[in-house]
């Protein structure tokens, strides 16, 4: 991962990932480098404009929504799939959710799954 310090560069990221034929890039705003939220819309229609899938990291429900808001086409919620009010919320959007479950209990990997036939994360 590089550090983005402008939108230009992070504009620039998403082209070189396109012209990479990269199908999809993950966009974090978590702990490891905070992504301005203004960012966002055109960061996501640049990805769109390219061709190229851009995975929202949300780290609680309203990024969710916020994310679902400006335009996020799916979402990666790989870093705690402990956090099944999160899971639940981007289910709701009926976007794709991507997720990594190496660490999740059978317990939660049950829940996941019937919240992800059900569709609706409830």
């Amino acid at each position: 991962m590089r550090s983005l310090e402008s939108i230009e560069q992070a504009l620039a990221a998403i082209d070189e990932a396109a012209d990479a034929h990269c199908d999809a890039i993950k966009l974090g705003t978590g702990t490891q480098q905070p992504l301005p939220v203004a960012w966002c819309a055109r960061l996501f229609q640049r990805a769109e404009n390219r061709g190229v899938v851009l995975l929202a990291r949300p780290e609680d429900e309203i990024e969710v929504t916020r994310f679902d808001w400006i335009g996020a086409r799916a979402y990666d919620l790989s870093f705690d799939v402990s956090d099944l009010e999160l899971i639940a919320t981007a289910l709701r959007t009926q976007k794709p959710v991507f997720l990594s479950v190496g660490r999740a209990s059978r317990e939660e990997l049950r829940e996941i799954a019937t919240m992800s036939r059900r569709g609706n994360g409830g």
